[in-house]
């Protein structure tokens, strides 16, 4: 218990100043979005319009990229308000997206009465913490802590990655929720114990009041659990256990969405087409969004993969690492998420998202590369790698035994 305390500490600390350091170090730290986001939070703060919105844009002002603002700002030297457009009844739609995942401003508007403008740099703090917890303390202990911290160090020196961990928006937050919820379904598979499906339940909640991301959760569990069961592998209970805290929800999400009346999936869809619902939306939104990533994914997007080893070299490593050295029902959703992640681009196939959206699947690569360099350097030291499988006293024989400094669990 005395060695867990520190590790718990030395996470935090790790977490904090890595925040610190990629917060001074990263520029742009939002974009455009982060007007509608905060005036939202600080509608929920019970702050008067006029100040919302004059707050709103001191945030934007503050932490956008130059070329947004002057954008912005040559708009308004023109006459009238940023939020005038926003009035048109056509564009209900468009700032209800906003308003549909309203986790991230509800913190926000809880930080406010004491921290002010200053408030989601909090948030962005947090959510940063909730990264390196999860993915040091969480997938470390089904992993080994050894990987788990060196995974989180490979997330914040990876500026493709750490940027949208501290972005005031509800970047950050997702991505931390995601790491938590992949983390607690490892624990629950390698375990099986009620607390960590019932904590999955509660981060997967989380986050499917975050960003669309959630939606993605049961698909990643239940593709593992469908493989597991062809593979005659008893994983495959505890998978499909967390495919259904998962799933839930989505669904009591979606039920959320229809008692407030607040967008459904077809008005997401239209979104992109109808520029925002300034233009006439399409006849079939699914089939012009999917055409649409097709071509995108023909070129640049598989192009610019194959070309760049910045992004194909981590991907091979990456897979190495959790199947070949992690080679465990327990890491099989960090597996699953490389796959599945890239279809949330299809909810907003837009070229300059594509960064962003796809940034979850660097949980997993970082994850894979930790795994395959620890088990490397234990190789060359001539020691059997702490990486692979070992069985602890009450896993001996289990199909969900992995542990990396193994630890009993009490």
């Amino acid at each position: 218990m005395h060695d867990r305390r520190w590790l718990f500490v030395a996470a935090a600390l790790l977490g904090v100043v890595a925040w610190l350091v990629v917060w001074d170090t990263t520029r742009p730290r939002t974009s455009w979005d982060s007007l509608m986001y905060h005036r939202f939070a600080l509608e929920y703060a019970g702050v008067p319009v006029e100040e919302q919105e004059r707050v709103a844009e001191s945030i934007f002002a503050t932490y956008a990229s130059p070329r947004d603002v002057e954008a912005v700002e040559a708009g308004l030297r023109e006459g009238g308000s940023v939020w005038d457009a926003l009035e048109v009844p056509a564009r209900e739609r468009w700032v209800d997206l906003y308003r549909s995942r309203p986790l991230y401003g509800l913190l926000v508007a809880a930080a406010y009465p004491f921290l002010g403008p200053d408030a989601p740099l909090l948030v962005s703090a947090l959510a940063a913490l909730l990264f390196t917890m999860s993915l040091a303390l969480g997938a470390g202990r089904v992993v080994g802590f050894v990987a788990g911290f060196v995974a989180v160090l490979l997330s914040f020196a990876n500026p493709l990655f750490a940027r949208w961990l501290i972005f005031l928006q509800p970047d950050g937050l997702a991505i931390g929720l995601w790491t938590a919820c992949l983390a607690l379904s490892g624990l629950y598979v390698r375990f099986g114990q009620a607390r960590w499906i019932l904590m999955l339940f509660a981060a997967a909640v989380a986050l499917s009041f975050t960003r669309p991301l959630g939606v993605f959760l049961p698909i990643v569990l239940g593709t593992c659990a469908v493989v597991a069961l062809v593979a005659r592998r008893p994983a495959w209970k505890r998978l499909a256990l967390g495919t259904g805290a998962t799933a839930i929800p989505t669904a009591i999400f979606t039920a959320y969405s229809y008692l407030l009346g607040l967008p459904t999936l077809n008005d997401v869809l239209q979104d992109l087409p109808s520029r925002h619902f300034l233009r006439p939306e399409v006849a079939n939104p699914l089939g012009w969004t999917v055409g649409v990533a097709a071509r995108q994914i023909e070129s640049p997007l598989l192009p610019t993969l194959v070309g760049e080893p910045t992004l194909w070299v981590p991907l091979v490593l990456g897979v190495i690492g959790l199947v070949v050295v992690g080679h465990s029902w327990a890491i099989a959703p960090f597996v699953a998420s490389i796959a599945i992640v890239p279809f949330s681009y299809l909810i907003h196939p837009q070229l300059s998202e594509a960064p962003r959206t796809m940034a979850p699947i660097w949980v997993s690569l970082h994850l894979g590369i930790a795994l395959a360099l620890v088990g490397l350097i234990s190789r060359m030291r001539g020691r059997t790698p702490s990486a692979l499988p070992v069985a602890g006293p009450r896993d001996r024989g289990s199909e969900h035994s992995l542990d990396l400094n193994p630890v009993t669990d009490p």
